[in-house]
C-alpha cells in the first residue's frame, strides 16, 4: 500500500470509528462558571469533552467535505474527503448525497480500498459512508455493515 493510501485509510479509520486520536484541534471556550470542576477543566485541557469523548472526534463527525493536501514520498499530493448517505449506485460509480445537500459523484477502479465493505457490489444505498477521492475516483470507501459498535467483550470475572 502507498502512502496515499495509507493516509487515507488513517482518514477513514479515523471517521468511521470516531476516534480523534490523529487530529489534534484546539477547541477552545469560556467558561460562564466562576469555578470549576478541577478533573472537568484536566480532561478539558487534554482535548476531552466532560462525557470522556475526544474533542477531535466530535469535530470529525461534523466534516462533510475538505480539500486535503497529504505528504507522500514524492512531494505533495491533493485529495478530497466526503461524507454522506449513498443515494444510488450504477456499475462503477456512485452518488453520494452530503449533509449539506451536495450530490457528489464518485468512480471506482481495481485500485480503490474498501473499509466495512470488499467492493461496490456491496456498498448499501441509504447508509452513510466516507469517501477519500483524487480526481473523482475513490482512492477508499468506507461503509459500516453492522448495527453499531462491538459488544465489549466479556470478562471471565469473579
Amino acid at each position: 500500500m502507498n502512502i496515499k493510501q495509507k493516509i487515507a485509510a488513517a482518514a477513514v479509520g479515523v471517521a468511521l470509528l470516531g476516534g480523534g486520536a490523529g487530529l489534534a484541534v484546539a477547541m477552545g471556550g469560556t467558561s460562564s462558571a466562576a469555578t470549576a470542576d478541577s478533573a472537568a477543566a484536566a480532561q478539558q485541557s487534554q482535548g476531552q469533552q466532560p462525557g470522556g469523548r475526544k474533542a477531535g472526534a466530535q469535530f470529525l463527525r461534523r466534516v462533510e467535505h475538505g480539500d486535503l493536501t497529504v505528504r507522500t514520498k514524492d512531494g505533495f499530493d491533493k485529495v478530497q474527503y466526503d461524507r454522506g448517505k449513498v443515494t444510488s449506485k450504477t456499475g462503477n460509480s456512485f452518488t453520494l448525497q452530503r449533509p449539506d445537500n451536495v450530490s457528489v459523484t464518485i468512480k471506482v477502479d481495481g485500485a480503490t480500498k474498501y473499509r466495512g465493505i470488499s467492493s461496490v457490489d456491496e456498498l448499501q444505498v441509504g447508509k452513510p459512508t466516507v469517501v477519500v477521492s483524487k480526481d473523482g475516483t475513490a482512492l477508499l470507501v468506507g461503509q459500516r455493515t453492522g448495527a453499531g459498535r462491538a459488544p465489549a467483550p466479556q470478562g471471565s470475572g469473579a
